[in-house]
């Protein structure tokens, strides 16, 4: 088992994206590493290395219960500004990462590690406040239902995007208009 250091990934990060936009066997490189990959996500995005527990958020989400307004953070009251910025600094570099990997191509974003993660973007997506991870989760979503995968959860990301929608704001920051852009891949 590899063990990482807790220390700034975000430059490792970088450098596989930069790697992965240069070079489309880099990606696949990158995507199909048993360890790599699988290791840092898990790091980085996974909800067991962050003291908020975010699947008890998907899943009240997904029951159709408005985030915004009974979620403040974790329904425990363990997150702090603090954590939620750490979990910013690393998410939103390792989302990066996926989005550019996956639109190499289909065969890349067929791969058992974007199914996998599937559950902890929808957790991301319950957040309470519109962050970096929100918006790159979104724009992997919508790569992966570019190529016609990940459907089989199009149910509870309609359920998570129904709050953003509904209250349609023109501030800048609101994910509402890459919610709508993910619908259009629906249609």
């Amino acid at each position: 088992e590899i063990e990482i250091p807790t220390m700034d990934l975000r430059p490792v990060f970088g450098i596989l994206a930069m790697l992965a936009v240069r070079s489309p066997g880099a990606a696949v490189a990158i995507a199909s590493h048993k360890e790599i990959l699988p290791v840092l996500l898990s790091f980085c995005i996974s909800p067991s290395n962050h003291n908020f527990d975010y699947r008890n958020i998907v899943n009240n989400c997904v029951d159709h219960k408005s985030s915004r307004e009974q979620y403040t953070g974790t329904g425990t009251g363990t997150d702090t500004g603090i954590e939620r910025s750490e979990f910013c600094k690393t998410a939103t570099p390792a989302l990066q990462l996926l989005c550019i990997i996956a639109r190499q191509s289909r065969d890349v974003a067929q791969l058992e590690l974007f199914e996998t993660i599937i559950p902890d973007l929808q957790a991301i997506l319950c957040m309470s406040e519109e962050s970096g991870p929100q918006k790159w989760s979104l724009i992997l979503l919508r790569t992966l239902l570019q190529y016609g995968l990940s459907l089989q959860h199009t149910q509870s990301i309609i359920s998570l995007a129904t709050p953003h929608i509904t209250v349609m704001s023109d501030d800048p920051h609101k994910l509402s208009a890459e919610y709508l852009t993910l619908f259009a891949r629906f249609c």
